[in-house]
């Protein structure tokens, strides 16, 4: 991609260039987008979140994802007929689109951590005794926990005499409780 205020490519017979904006939206019932400037809200495992956006409707891209699933919720919460054969189609100015799933894919349970700060080695599947964590139970923990990163920062702005040298993985941690 390249800027709005960026002049465009050359343009040619091929379609291939297209404006997009980036939002986030929570999807709980009520979702709201929000800026992606503004912090991320606690990421939950509930289930059955999605979304939707239009498609280009073109000739050699015939591939409606997951429309049977958008149909019957469409004919099921907005009073659709929508028919097993048939397909919503939108026009905008005289270019046809269809709804789709925008395709979300959650982030895995060590991309959340990394997100929030964890050192990439820190141990997230399973527990003191080695006892394995599903990756629902490694996507709540991380719900729960307390980043390192505001723990840290709490610590160094209470006790800053006490503070030594920044603890950046699990390594460097077991180095300093065993030495």
């Amino acid at each position: 991609g390249i800027s709005a205020a960026d002049p465009l490519h050359t343009v040619t017979a091929k379609d291939r260039e297209a404006v997009t904006a980036a939002f986030l939206s929570k999807f709980y019932k009520t979702g709201v987008g929000q800026d992606t400037s503004e912090p991320l809200h606690t990421v939950t495992t509930s289930p059955g979140h999605f979304g939707l956006t239009i498609v280009k409707l073109e000739r050699e891209n015939t591939d409606l994802g997951h429309w049977n699933e958008i149909r019957e919720l469409l004919n099921r919460y907005a009073d659709y007929k929508i028919g097993c054969d048939e397909i919503l189609l939108i026009s905008i100015k005289e270019q046809k689109y269809f709804i789709s799933d925008i395709g979300l894919r959650m982030l895995t349970p060590k991309e959340l951590y990394a997100a929030n700060g964890f050192p990439a080695d820190y141990i997230i599947d399973k527990d003191c005794d080695g006892k394995t964590y599903g990756k629902t139970k490694q996507v709540a923990r991380c719900g729960n926990a307390v980043p390192p990163p505001f723990a840290e920062a709490i610590v160094r702005a209470n006790l800053p005499e006490m503070c030594g040298e920044k603890i950046g993985s699990m390594e460097m941690l077991k180095k300093i409780m065993v030495g």
